[in-house]
């Protein structure tokens, strides 16, 4: 089964949709954990649904990525992220 491309930001994690199981599994406000963040996908789609994220990467380059592209998430309400790396 071929999977189509997507870009950045649909809130696609290897080609399964993530908003899904995080409105399904985490009320909002509530708290998303995602201890293999990678590129924040996960933190995007939380951020844009409300609810709070701590993501846990050890490699420095994706902890940017990941930075950049949450910051880069628009909502109307401030809300409480922690990006972890291997430094703590």
């Amino acid at each position: 089964m071929a999977t189509t491309a997507r870009t950045a930001g649909e809130g696609v994690l290897r080609g399964v949709p993530v908003e899904p199981m995080i409105l399904a599994g985490c009320p909002e406000n509530g708290v998303i954990l995602d201890p293999f963040m990678g590129a924040g996908t996960t933190g995007m789609v939380a951020k844009m649904n409300y609810r709070n994220f701590i993501g846990i990467e050890l490699n420095p380059k994706y902890i940017d990525i990941a930075r950049k592209r949450i910051d880069a998430t628009l909502v109307n309400k401030k809300l409480n992220f922690k990006l972890m790396g291997k430094d703590g």
